[in-house]
């Protein structure tokens, strides 16, 4: 009888481990696609190409409502931007991507025992929490 708990129990902690590492996986395809952003180039130039038409629209009605004579203030014309800079643009947004996708999870797994060695155990009680949210989500 106590045999039949003992291998009931270990069946049960191989599998809540299988469904932990199915659910981090998950989160971690989740986090990586995130951070590779396919498609971010073609998403910046389109949001560029938006800006350059509404400040086109808007420069217009400015024109219509000013009188005749006036004299209209100097604006450099509006340039689409170079690929060198939407690389660059890219870069900078995946690189800080890539920062969140790390920082967050090596905090969530420093800040309980830093927290319990400063005193205040209840940050321990996060990793269960989490734990078991991967073996739902798995």
């Amino acid at each position: 009888m106590f045999e039949q708990k003992k291998r009931a129990s270990a069946r049960m902690a191989r599998a809540s481990w299988g469904l932990f590492l199915r659910g981090a996986r998950r989160h971690v395809e989740r986090a990586r696609e995130w951070t590779r952003a396919e498609g971010l180039e073609a998403h910046m130039r389109a949001r560029e190409e938006r800006e350059r038409e509404l400040r086109a629209e808007r420069e217009a009605r400015a024109r219509a409502r000013r009188p005749k004579r006036a004299q209209a203030p100097y604006r450099a014309p509006a340039r689409a931007m170079s690929d060198l800079e939407l690389k660059a643009r890219a870069f900078g947004a995946r690189t800080a991507r890539s920062l969140i996708a790390l920082a967050i999870p090596s905090a969530l797994m420093l800040y309980p025992p830093l927290a319990l060695f400063t005193g205040n155990p209840a940050p321990m009680l996060l990793w269960p929490v989490v734990y078991g949210y991967l073996v739902w989500d798995g």
